[in-house]
């Protein structure tokens, strides 16, 4: 980057000679939203009010969204160049270290297991948009910024050795981001000096709890570029950054919020991502990003509706097959059926304890649900055997 100030923010030399990004306070100066933006954000607000509408109508729904928060949290954590994969995601989280042909480092797993976690935990958060369809939803009072970024940081790493000697701490340290081989004099973006990092967070926390004439989905939008481009964590920063656009977007659209991925889009296209995060800072193109962060939210609740109609079907087809050629086991069955939508892997012993049953019964149970083709054998042994839902076998043998 060349010496230069925009209203996104602005460049100051470092002793070393280099130059970090310091970002002005929100919001940016002489903001003019465009028609477009707002048709953008408007069709953004829409696809996830349908998405939540959705949510609301469809019962499995809920069953549904631990196996999504599973998929965010492996998208997420692949941004960040881990090797993990949701294969490994899956076997870790029902077989611990005992878990097969695992393809990524247990410290990566356990980072990945806590990032699904925290997503999970993301509470309903009751607003009149819930309540009124037609009532706009608000960015309220953000409780989410208020509690401390360091503690989700700090239970993002929980439990992982190696990885970042003092999870939840703001770093101390500069750090820059550019291709393997850069340094602080050639990297494409250098974030703000250490010593400058709690007056960004509390600028930032100021603007998310003030009152602002903006939609509200332009305000979550500053939000994610002003922490992304803070960079509050020396390892991290990225993912607490997307854990908490997800638990913003919780506070104005409820549930459906953790059914977006958006992850799942980014890494579709993470250059274009970072040209525009870029833009803002060297050209303070606010309108190129609000534009592609009101794309990508749409698309991401468009994805979620289709996946949860697509999914809401099989979970309906096998109902009614159960109904129709095991109707003595229906009510074990069904239960067994609503606990796979989520954690497809299961053992007879799991079965057992899931329905009450003993372990004959549940083997029985096992078997009949095996030959209706809902259940596969994946371990090829005689003891100890694991089963998998049929929709998501190629999940397991698919090593992404």
């Amino acid at each position: 980057m060349v010496p230069g100030s925009t209203r996104a923010g602005h460049l100051v030399q470092r002793p070393a000679g280099h130059f970090t990004f310091e970002p002005e306070a929100l919001p940016p100066r002489g903001l003019v939203l465009s028609g477009a933006i707002y048709r953008t954000l408007s069709e953004a607000d829409q696809a996830m009010g349908f998405l939540h509408g959705q949510v609301q109508s469809k019962p499995a729904a809920g069953s549904l969204l631990d196996l999504v928060c599973q998929q965010e949290a492996v998208a997420s954590c692949q941004l960040e160049g881990s090797a993990v994969t949701l294969r490994d995601l899956l076997w870790w989280e029902f077989d611990g270290s005992r878990a097969q042909g695992l393809r990524c480092s247990r410290g990566d797993l356990r980072v990945c297991a806590n990032y699904a976690a925290l997503l999970r935990e993301v509470p309903d958060v009751t607003t009149d948009s819930k309540t009124d369809p037609k009532a706009a939803p608000t960015v309220g009072a953000t409780p989410v910024l208020r509690r401390s970024l360091s503690h989700l940081h700090g239970q993002l790493f929980r439990g992982v050795r190696g990885r970042d000697a003092q999870p939840g701490q703001i770093r101390t340290s500069e750090i820059w981001l550019g291709p393997r081989g850069s340094t602080l004099q050639t990297a494409h973006f250098v974030p703000p000096a250490p010593e400058h990092i709690p007056k960004h967070l509390s600028r930032l926390i100021a603007f998310a709890t003030e009152d602002a004439d903006l939609p509200p989905l332009a305000r979550v939008a500053m939000i994610s570029w002003q922490l992304e481009t803070i960079h509050p964590f020396v390892d991290g920063s990225g993912r607490v950054t997307r854990l908490t656009l997800v638990r913003l977007l919780e506070e104005t659209h409820g549930a459906a919020a953790k059914l977006l991925c958006p992850s799942l889009l980014l890494a579709k296209d993470l250059g274009e991502h970072f040209r525009r995060l870029q833009s803002v800072r060297h050209q303070g193109d606010w309108g190129g990003w609000l534009l592609h962060f009101g794309n990508l939210l749409r698309d991401s609740a468009r994805a979620g509706s289709l996946a949860l109609t697509e999914r809401d079907a099989v979970l309906r087809e096998h109902q009614e097959q159960i109904l129709r050629e095991q109707s003595t086991v229906r009510d074990t069955a069904m239960t067994l059926l609503q606990h796979l939508t989520s954690h497809p892997i299961v053992s007879v012993q799991r079965v057992a304890e899931l329905c009450e049953r003993t372990f004959a019964n549940a083997n029985l149970l096992v078997a009949r649900l095996e030959a209706l083709g809902i259940l596969d054998e994946i371990t090829g042994r005689q003891r100890h055997r694991r089963y998998v839902y049929k929709p998501f076998v190629a999940l397991l043998k698919n090593p992404q």
